[in-house]
């Protein structure tokens, strides 16, 4: 075996054992008429699962790690130091402005597999059959003076760009269901 086929299989074997992942956001305004005119109206007290966001899905909290992710959620992000993080999240009935909407596409590529395998599961992924994700995510920036750790609303799904747009607003109506109304 020469150097060169030597190296080649110490590289492919090196990148078999590790995951590789890249990340990359690209930010444009939202496409639809949710803006800064609108209110987020929470309707009732909202209680959730210990850590930073309260996920919602057809109208119902759910914990994280339980969204489908390839249909319409949401979660609410708050701003918690790590001592609060051990207890349940709670947003309280209220309104918050929102400041700014934005339309975000996050991929995510990953490699745990082999090196010489270039595509996986419909995905690209780079020397590896870790595969892809697209989330293409609305992050609303929310504020409120009576609950200010309480920083956004993303709305989002995993899909490929190329077959659909981000939510519409009926379909983040939906995800949010009666417990959160969106309102001008």
């Amino acid at each position: 075996m020469n150097t060169s086929t030597l190296n080649s299989v110490l590289l492919a074997t090196a990148l078999s054992v590790f995951s590789i992942e890249a990340t990359a956001y690209s930010d444009r305004p939202a496409y639809f008429d949710l803006n800064t005119d609108h209110k987020i109206v929470v309707a009732d007290q909202l209680k959730s699962h210990q850590g930073t966001r309260l996920y919602l899905q057809e109208g119902s909290i759910t914990a994280g790690n339980k969204v489908f992710e390839n249909e319409p959620y949401c979660y609410f992000r708050v701003d918690r130091n790590e001592s609060e993080q051990e207890k349940p999240v709670v947003i309280e009935f209220g309104e918050f402005d929102v400041t700014s909407v934005t339309n975000r596409r996050h991929f995510t590529m990953t490699t745990t597999d082999s090196p010489l395998q270039v595509a996986s599961g419909g995905g690209f992924s780079f020397l590896g059959g870790g595969g892809s994700q697209y989330t293409l995510a609305t992050h609303i920036s929310l504020q409120s003076a009576n609950q200010p750790e309480v920083l956004s609303l993303n709305c989002a799904i995993w899909a490929d760009p190329r077959e659909r747009r981000h939510l519409s607003m009926q379909e983040i109506e939906n995800a949010l269901g009666d417990l959160v109304r969106i309102r001008t």
